[in-house]
């Protein structure tokens, strides 16, 4: 069998209601109705449930749709209003965008134009979401931008600082080494004068040694010559 609502096959196993006056078959979802709120109803509810049509038709004075399931079973809301009146009181509210004499075939249509309208509200929602989030993720990189600036700029003011320092130190080093490697040439200058002179003073001192060495022999040989062996003198 099709729905009376969209007109398309009840498949096997497809939650369903099924209209006592007019033997038509709705599913759930052409009714509006969440799966929770189904297995809600009582039996009883099921069994002598109408559909939106005949109860606009008809015209109960008093009806007991949703009647038990409002006071035992699920709290009801507009998702689950199926345009009808209670004797006395104002109608609760349209089952949708269509007029209460809206007959059953045309409940695919309606079903339709509240989904657009749920689909733009959607959409909206979305794009406002989109929006926000667009601004807040521009305004997260602009930040982010600025603390990045920031931080270079600060960074490279302390590396220049610290080149800055670092060049003065090696300048005063360098100029420490100067000064003290013209110290050290005029010292190696001053020793090796100082080692010419030694030279020169050993050199007259192994003169000095030698001739005095010819001066000592020569005074052996006259004082052995002449007390150790004298000569004999004749008788």
């Amino acid at each position: 069998m099709n729905c009376a609502g969209c007109n398309t096959i009840c498949k096997p196993g497809a939650r369903l209601l099924n209209c006592h006056s007019c033997e038509g078959i709705y599913h759930i979802e052409c009714l509006n109705i969440k799966q929770q709120q189904y297995s809600s109803l009582s039996e009883e509810f099921k069994a002598s449930w109408k559909c939106p049509s005949c109860n606009n038709v008809t015209r109960r004075g008093r009806s007991n749709l949703l009647k038990p399931v409002r006071s035992t079973q699920i709290p009801l809301d507009d998702n689950m209003n199926m345009s009808y009146e209670i004797e006395g009181q104002a109608p609760i509210s349209s089952y949708n965008p269509c007029t209460p004499t809206t007959p059953a075939a045309s409940v695919h249509d309606c079903v339709a134009l509240e989904t657009g309208a749920t689909f733009h509200t959607f959409t909206q929602e979305l794009h406002k979401t989109f929006e926000e989030w667009r601004s807040d993720m521009n305004n997260t990189l602009t930040v982010f931008k600025e603390n990045i600036k920031s931080s270079l700029h600060d960074w490279r003011n302390e590396m220049e600082a610290s080149i800055t320092k670092l060049n003065d130190d090696l300048k005063f080093a360098l100029n420490g080494f100067r000064e003290e490697i013209c110290t050290l040439r005029a010292e190696h200058e001053r020793l090796k004068h100082q080692t010419a002179d030694i030279s020169r003073d050993v050199s007259e001192l192994k003169a000095s040694m030698q001739f005095l060495s010819g001066e000592q022999d020569d005074f052996k040989k006259k004082w052995t010559a002449q007390y150790v062996n004298p000569p004999n003198n004749p008788a």
